[in-house]
Order: C-alpha cells, then structure tokens, then sequence
C-alpha cells in the first residue's frame, strides 16, 4: 500500500487502519522506510517470533535485536506507519529502513539522485522472498497465529541469520557475564593506569555528552540549528 501524510502524523496510514474498509482483512504488515539513502534495508521492528522466521528466509537479512530493542525503547524520537497498524488493527509485522547516511534525511539532499545503487534491489529482494514464505500453507499468515518476539537473533555480513530463545540467551548470558569477571579478575594489574582508566572512561563519556548537548543549545539559541546542512560552512561563519 502507497499513501501519504506520514509527517503529519500518519494520517494517510491512520486513516487507512481506522476507516478502510478492507483493513479487516490485513493480517500482518511488512512496512518499508527510509532514514537515509544508502545500505540494505535494516530489520528494526519486529512483533512476533513467526514474523522473525519469516525474515530468516531473506537472502539478505540484515538486522538484530539490539536495533529493535534500541527503537523500542523510544530514545529515538520518530515513529513509522508500522505503529498505525499495531495500534489499531493489532497486527504482527516487520518494519524496515534504509539508514546509511542518514544525515541527507529531510534536508535538500533527501532525494533520489543520492540514492545508493543496490540499496531497491535490496529491499525487494528481501521482501518478496518474506512475502514467497508467508503465503506458503505452513506459514503463520495461514494459520493466524502469532506469538510475542521473545528471541534474540541477528545476521552476519548480510548472508547469515541466527536466532536463538530468550531462556537460551539468559543462560548463555550468565555464563559469558561470569567467564568475563572470572577472567577481569585473574589478569587485571590494578595500579594507576587502570585507576585512570576506569575513571576516565565515564568522565569522557560525561563530558562527550555535556558538549555535544551544549553546542545543541548554543546553536539552537543562535537560531542556527541546521547549520550542519549549509555545504559551504567555512564561508557561513563569515
């Protein structure tokens, strides 16, 4: 489905969902975006293990759970289509985008001339064979049947997919955690440069935070937020 009005809130897709009247029928949505105009389409949101096997039949996977989990947390302040289906149809999906150079995003370079050769075919190569996979009689679109995304997966390289239960990765999870100590422990030589090391470490995290938030300020005070866009900034600051 094509529709508009995304950044206004998604109108063209809520209208969709909540009024169109063959949107009973839809049983779960495969939602394709863009952030950026290059690389494959990142697998970023994904609502039920069957939809996460679906994606394992890709020729080209490319996502983890660490990219869902980040997007789910809400750090990142945006929001797709896909949210318009869960919301009101409540239905199981995959949502993907294309991220690489993501700072064209909405600015005078957001178009098609800078975007990157392969980075279509990647998406429609991926799609079809998730659609080719789902319209199979075994599939959970046949069945209706969808469970919570309780897995860790991730792919390798854009050719290898892994997936794995959230017991299996609580256990394995304890078990790395306590080879770490075990071995931090037993070959660590405390002494000053490790002393500085640890204090260091948060510190510059510290301070990287607080500078990059006060130029924000500085810049949005100054009435110059997008000074990053303007191509020739030397000649800018004159």
């Amino acid at each position: 489905m094509w529709n508009g009005a995304e950044e206004t809130l998604q109108d063209g897709s809520h209208l969709y969902s909540t009024q169109h009247p063959s949107a009973k029928d839809i049983k779960a949505v495969i939602n394709l975006e863009a952030a950026g105009t290059t690389g494959g389409a990142l697998l970023f949101q994904a609502t039920s293990k069957e939809m996460i096997e679906a994606f394992s039949h890709a020729p080209h996977p490319r996502g983890t759970v660490a990219a869902a989990d980040v997007f789910a947390s809400g750090i990142i302040l945006s929001d797709t289509d896909f949210g318009q289906f869960e919301k009101y149809l409540n239905t199981s999906g995959l949502d993907f985008a294309i991220v690489g150079h993501s700072y064209f995003y909405h600015t005078r370079k957001d178009i098609v001339e800078f975007v990157e050769k392969g980075s279509a075919q990647h998406f429609g190569d991926n799609v079809l064979a998730i659609v080719d996979h789902l319209l199979t009689n075994s599939s959970a679109l046949s069945t209706g049947a969808f469970s919570p995304p309780d897995m860790v997966y991730c792919s390798l390289y854009d050719t290898w997919f892994f997936s794995w239960s959230m017991k299996a990765a609580d256990k394995a999870y304890l078990v790395i955690a306590a080879l770490v100590t075990i071995s931090t422990f037993a070959n660590v030589k405390w002494g000053k440069p490790m002393l500085l090391t640890i204090i260091g470490a948060p510190l510059g995290l510290v301070a990287g935070l607080l500078s990059a938030n006060a130029l924000a300020a500085l810049l949005t005070l100054t009435g110059k937020r997008q000074l990053w866009q303007v191509p020739t900034f030397p000649a800018f600051l004159h």
